[in-house]
């Protein structure tokens, strides 16, 4: 046990370690320029278009529907598949509903004002308070 406390310990200063090299040696911070010119993204030119939103909405419904149909349904499949449609189903939850308190935070910290800066930090706060609620609720409640 102590072994694989050690190893993990190991392998995620090591990844650390990675990524503080990434940023700071493969990045060009000389030539960064934050008020660039530049034209928005693809990503963010899809993001002004409502039938994107609306064909992202609808293929959230079929993936969950289907999901939810194949998980209550679950007596001709076998038990590892219902087992993972379940988890799956969680998880997709879990991140839908982190994602809607996280921008919801963020819209309403903008709309008084705030910059971009702490309007983030507001959401990320509020997400991550909720997780330790919800990891304090399980291990005290459904120990």
């Amino acid at each position: 046990m102590a072994q694989m406390l050690l190893l993990s310990t190991v392998v995620t200063g090591a990844l650390v370690l990675a990524v503080a090299l990434v940023a700071v040696r493969w990045v060009d911070w000389r030539g960064y320029s934050p008020d660039s010119p530049e034209r928005p993204g693809l990503l963010a030119r899809a993001a002004g278009h409502p039938a994107v939103w609306i064909g992202g909405f609808l293929l959230l419904l079929a993936v969950f529907g289907g999901g939810a149909v194949a998980f209550v349904a679950g007596a001709s499949l076998p038990t590892e598949t219902v087992n993972a449609v379940g988890t799956g189903l969680g998880v997709a939850t879990a991140a839908v509903v982190s994602g809607y308190v996280f921008y919801g935070t963020y819209a309403a910290a903008r709309g008084r004002g705030r910059p971009a800066s702490v309007a983030v930090a507001e959401g990320t706060t509020l997400v991550g308070t909720l997780f330790l609620l919800a990891v304090t609720v399980r291990l005290v409640f459904l120990a």
